[in-house]
């Protein structure tokens, strides 16, 4: 339909009939839609509703390559936590690196996380205590993902940091999930709501006793 949204469309796929992509291209493609749709499906329907089934109707492939892919949905899901986290950590890295200064580098960090959570509803989701609650590998890698994001914000650069600095990264993730789910529809980051959150967010992460 002319005007279409990208997005309204679902995940991109393959071409028609026959093209010249290799058998690993393909499988790979069909991984990424994969995971973009367990993250789409876990959104809509929380985690008993995540099903194979669905999320193969999704990502627009059959049951055989999902689970050609994966061996269950948790294996889907702990893949499509990690992507989440990577595409986290990427997008605070950048603005905490930048500042020098170890409190304004967290106030950058923090209003980076404000903006993955409006940009990326679905992954931020994945991120959030639902799916680590039932997932008990992925409470495990999510905890990992506090402390490397406390490392990012306090600028050390370590993989490593205090074991007491894992709450700073869950303060974080807990406030861009709230963030996240008490956005309306339509709101955007010049909404006056949401700039006060950004702003309380970054004070939050300038103020910790580092």
């Amino acid at each position: 339909m002319e005007g279409e949204d990208a997005a309204d469309r679902g995940p991109e796929r393959l071409p028609r009939g026959r093209h010249r992509l290799s058998v690993s291209a393909v499988a790979e493609h069909q991984r990424s839609r994969l995971l973009g749709a367990a993250a789409k499906v876990f959104f809509e329907n929380g985690y008993l509703g995540t099903t194979a089934r669905r999320i193969a109707i999704s990502a627009g492939v059959s049951s055989s390559a999902f689970y050609r892919q994966f061996e269950d949905v948790s294996d889907c899901l702990r893949a499509a936590f990690d992507v989440a986290a990577e595409a986290l950590y990427r997008a605070l890295i950048g603005p905490c690196q930048a500042d020098a200064d170890r409190v304004e580098a967290a106030r950058a960090g923090a209003q980076a996380l404000s903006l993955f959570a409006l940009a990326e509803p679905q992954l931020t989701h994945l991120l959030g205590a639902d799916l680590a609650a039932a997932e008990g590998e992925i409470a495990a890698r999510r905890h990992r993902l506090f402390l490397r994001l406390a490392s990012s914000l306090r600028g050390s650069g370590e993989e490593t940091p205090r074991v007491d600095t894992a709450s700073i990264g869950e303060q974080l993730i807990a406030a861009a999930v709230a963030l996240n789910s008490g956005l309306g529809e339509g709101q955007s980051s010049d909404c006056p709501d949401l700039a006060t959150e950004m702003d309380l967010l970054a004070d939050l992460a300038g103020g910790w006793p580092w």
